[in-house]
């Protein structure tokens, strides 16, 4: 009697631990970002290049921090090359359409950018967008093999392929004609602490 409920307790645990597994493998599938990510081994080995803090009419609106590849000298004319990871940490909240309405905009501004050509891209990235609370960190994460990608937090949301879509979308940031000169400057390594527009 005492083997039958060993073996029966046994069985028990063995059918339990074989659900859970299938479920835990069910739900990471279902819900991929909840697994963690793997880490695209270029984005790995990047290095902090710079910091800046972006205010407006004296209003802090975020603070930003570039890893590049320790061997890229250029990064505004390798923009869509080689790889970046740029973590954008806000002091204000805000909405998806800000997010949308904005990105939009600045691409647009870019007489280097051809919107037309990334539409699909830039249509692709609008979807991605959640809103963000003060203290919350968008992570824009590009490698050449594996896309562009945003995380919130830490989740990653998803990715958009396309070099051309990454140099006109990293340029918001990091180009000549990006959301301010000094506050690139800063980013790339050179210049005052503090990014202040207009």
């Amino acid at each position: 009697m005492v083997r039958l409920v060993a073996n029966s307790y046994n069985n028990t645990m063995n059918i339990a631990r074989y659900t859970l597994s299938f479920l835990f493998a069910a739900v990471i599938g279902i819900y991929p970002a909840l697994a963690t990510p793997p880490v695209e081994p270029l984005v790995s080995q990047l290095s902090l290049r710079g910091q800046s803090a972006f205010t407006y009419w004296g209003f802090s609106v975020y603070k930003a921090a570039l890893h590049l590849m320790e061997h890229d000298t250029e990064p505004q004319k390798s923009l869509g090359t080689n790889a970046v990871r740029l973590e954008i940490t806000y002091d204000r909240d805000f909405t998806p359409q800000d997010f949308i309405e904005s990105g939009e905009e600045l691409m647009k501004n870019n007489p280097e950018v051809k919107f037309a050509k990334i539409a699909a891209q830039v249509a692709e990235m609008n979807r991605l967008y959640q809103a963000v609370k003060i203290g919350d960190t968008y992570t824009i994460s590009y490698s050449p093999d594996s896309g562009l990608s945003l995380a919130l937090n830490g989740q990653v949301l998803g990715t958009v392929q396309g070099p051309e879509f990454a140099r006109a979308y990293l340029g918001i940031w990091l180009s000549k004609h990006s959301i301010s000169k000094r506050f690139t400057e800063e980013l790339l390594g050179g210049g005052a602490e503090v990014a202040n527009e207009p």
